[in-house]
């Protein structure tokens, strides 16, 4: 998990990520946002 955070966070810097397409990115953000704030 620990892992994970880091390159969640890694990602947020960066505008767009070296291996995830950019719209299904913005998805996977958005849904991992929605499930941090519930």
């Amino acid at each position: 998990n620990s892992v994970k955070n880091k390159v969640e966070s890694v990602e947020e810097e960066k505008p767009e990520p070296l291996t995830v397409p950019v719209p299904a990115k913005k998805e996977n953000d958005n849904k991992k946002k929605w499930m941090k704030r519930i």
